[in-house]
């Protein structure tokens, strides 16, 4: 589990993956913490739970590089999620990912949650950059990346994206 100041980040098994699919409800007993109206958020929909749920029955391995939900401390209560594409590559990058229930944005939790995201990638040897990928119309998504340092760099996976990377190295 990463912990932050306000956060504890909690890392997606295959038990609480199921939870989330079956409900708010199973969810919210598999955390011991409240759901709240609003979940799950943005991004977090039950497309990438299921790949989240095949990628760790497939390779039990990738769990420290899967989903983690961002639970708060007060209360406590499920507040978002997001976490990790996949492994750092032969580079060193690794992508993170990160979406917060709305009733919960704009209180500093994502930029907690990504300095945390980021903080346990980089404890790894392997890891020399973290970075996420973002639509230009997402100025919050951008305004948190910038605020936890991240820096726009070329070479995003696919036309329309922005990419911004922490750590990275300079060619």
């Amino acid at each position: 589990m990463i912990r932050s100041e306000r956060l504890d980040l909690v890392p997606a098994t295959p038990r609480l993956l199921a939870a989330a699919l079956a409900g708010s409800a199973a969810l919210a007993e598999a955390l011991a913490a409240e759901v709240p109206p609003g979940w799950p958020p943005e991004h977090l929909d039950r497309a990438a739970l299921e790949w989240a749920l095949a990628r760790l029955h497939d390779d039990p391995s990738a769990a420290p590089w899967s989903l983690v939900f961002f639970v708060r401390r007060q209360g406590p209560i499920v507040i978002g999620g997001g976490g990790f594409a996949g492994p750092p590559d032969r580079r060193g990058a690794v992508e993170i990912a990160y979406s917060i229930v709305a009733a919960f944005e704009g209180l500093g939790y994502a930029s907690e949650a990504v300095r945390g995201l980021a903080g346990a990638a980089f404890e790894d040897p392997r890891v020399s950059e973290v970075f996420a990928e973002t639509p230009p119309a997402h100025a919050r998504s951008i305004a948190v990346l910038r605020r936890c340092g991240f820096r726009e760099v070329d070479g995003a996976s696919e036309p329309g994206l922005l990419r911004f990377a922490l750590g990275a190295r300079r060619s």
